[in-house]
Order: C-alpha cells, then structure tokens, then sequence
C-alpha cells in the first residue's frame, strides 16, 4: 500500500537490487582472496619455462614486486565485479521479465537457465576487455612497463584498436553463457531450498550465497 501518495518500488526492482549489491560485494571480496593465485596462475601460464614451480613463481613475483606485486592489476577485475553486477544483474531480471516472471525467484528452472545465459552472453563483452588488461598486468613477458590499469588499456587501445581491446571475445562468450546459466540456477536452487519464497531475502543471506557460490 502506497503512502503519502507515493507508489512502492516494483518487488522485481527491490529483488534486482538486493542482487546487485549482493553480488559486488560478494565480487570484490572474492577478487582480493583469489588474485594472488591467479596472478601466479597467469605468470606460470605466460611465462613458460621460467618456473620451475609455483612455489619458485610466488619467491620470483615476491622478489621482483614484493607484497604488492601479487595485486598488480586487481583494479580491472574490481571494476569488473561492479561492471558485471550492474549489466549482469539487470540483463537476468530483464529477460526473467521478459519471459512472463517479472521476479526470478519465482521463474521455473529453464527461465532461470536462459536468463542467466542471456546474463553470461551480455557481460562477456564487459569481461574480455578486462581480463586482458588484467592478464597483461600480471604477466612479466611485456616489453610495455604499464603505469597502471588505465595506461594498459589506452596503450592497447592506441596499439591494437577496438580487435586489440576485444581479442579472445568468442572464447569469452562460450565460456560465459553456459557458465552463467549454470550459475543462477545453482543459486536459485540452493536458494529456494534454504529460504522459503514468502520470506524476504536479506541482503546479508544473499551476499553469503553469492560469495559462497563465486569461491
């Protein structure tokens, strides 16, 4: 019931949002946890032959960069995580309502499933651009000494074009779409099983499954 003439948010928008928060925070906190790991990941990936282990890669990336060096490039994947929420979030809620369930908590599995496809296919073209940059700030084989994420992207941008900025995109895509897909219907399974549907979600509750699903 609206009050002082004022109508309330649509639940779908409230829904939308709670998701979006949820899943930045849930994003941002992961990215700080896992990106040591992927750092060495990408160094022992690239730089092949140079590592014997990685144990060797972690003393090699300490020595040559020290503590910070295994957050070399962490602004790209933070700006991801928020990026990503804002398109991914929106495009699933869009195509749920789309396909007759204005909130998703209520859609059957397969709008679930080709919601969250649609959200996979949408925010691979945020994550492509991204994740090059942030692999080119990990890696040690580029003659480019990057000042920061920003010059990266410029300096690819400036050398390689738009193609340059968006290479490896079909890989991306085919990840993406069924990875997400997967994803929503994991999360919504696990959470219609743990909190009933006439029971609000609290953004903590959403948060924690985000987080837990993401790591």
């Amino acid at each position: 019931m609206a009050e002082d003439g004022i109508a309330p948010l649509p639940l779908y928008f409230n829904d939308s949002s709670r998701h979006f928060v949820a899943g930045s925070a849930s994003g941002m906190i992961a990215k700080y946890i896992e990106y040591p790991a992927d750092t060495i990941k990408v160094r022992m990936q690239t730089e092949s032959g140079r590592f014997t282990s990685s144990f060797s890669c972690i003393k090699e990336t300490y020595r040559q960069r020290g503590f910070l060096g295994f957050y070399q490039g962490i602004s790209a994947p933070l700006v991801g995580a928020m990026f990503e929420n804002a398109v991914g979030f929106g495009a699933y809620s869009y195509t749920s309502s789309l396909l007759g369930f204005p909130e998703p908590r209520y859609a059957p599995m397969s709008t679930v499933f080709i919601s969250g496809a649609a959200c996979g296919g949408i925010i691979s073209f945020v994550q492509t651009p991204l994740e090059l940059v942030k692999c080119r700030m990990q890696s040690g084989l580029t003659d480019v000494k990057y000042r920061g994420t920003l010059h990266c992207l410029v300096h690819t941008l400036k050398n390689e074009g738009i193609t340059g900025v968006f290479r490896g995109q079909f890989s991306t895509l085919i990840r993406e779409i069924p990875g997400s897909a997967m994803y929503f219907v994991i999360y919504e399974l696990a959470v219609r099983a743990m909190c009933p549907q006439e029971k609000p979600r609290g953004v903590l509750f959403t948060t924690s499954h985000h987080g837990v699903l993401r790591l």
